[in-house]
């Protein structure tokens, strides 16, 4: 004989609800994941806007260009979590301005090249130690305009 309540589609309402919890024990799990990577800490002032990027396999990403206090050059990158909305991406991106001091909390991640070994800090985490107003980005023509001129 055949239960046929095992066949039963869940409604509007229980999907709903079973999407939420998907989405709060992805959150959950991805600040898990966080944290466990974050080792090192990094402060930055940024010296170029930010750079949003986005890779082959769909992820989102921002680099950045600084300086540390010690006056070395630093460069990072943070990956969007795959939970982000692109408007949240885009906000954040927009959100970073050059001066702006950022803390990160992430860990350095060593790349070998032709030139020798690189090392570019994976954050995990950004906090905005103080935050300088947006710039207003030029279009690509109006700066190689500037430059031509």
């Amino acid at each position: 004989m055949f239960d046929f309540n095992k066949l039963r589609r869940p409604n509007a309402a229980e999907q709903r609800g079973q999407e939420q919890r998907r989405r709060a024990d992805a959150i959950a799990a991805d600040h898990t994941r966080r944290l466990l990577r974050s080792r090192d800490a990094l402060r930055v002032t940024l010296t170029d806007h930010p750079d949003a990027r986005f890779t082959i396999a769909g992820d989102r990403a921002i680099h950045f260009y600084g300086d540390q206090p010690n006056g070395r050059e630093a460069r990072a990158v943070w990956y969007a979590p795959d939970h982000m909305s692109r408007d949240e991406f885009d906000a954040i991106v927009a959100g970073y301005a050059i001066g702006a001091t950022l803390d990160l909390r992430g860990y350095w991640k060593p790349f070998n090249g032709n030139s020798g070994t690189s090392f570019t800090f994976v954050a995990q985490f950004v906090k905005a130690a103080d935050h300088a107003e947006p710039a207003e980005r030029k279009s690509p023509d109006a700066e190689i305009a500037a430059f031509d001129a």
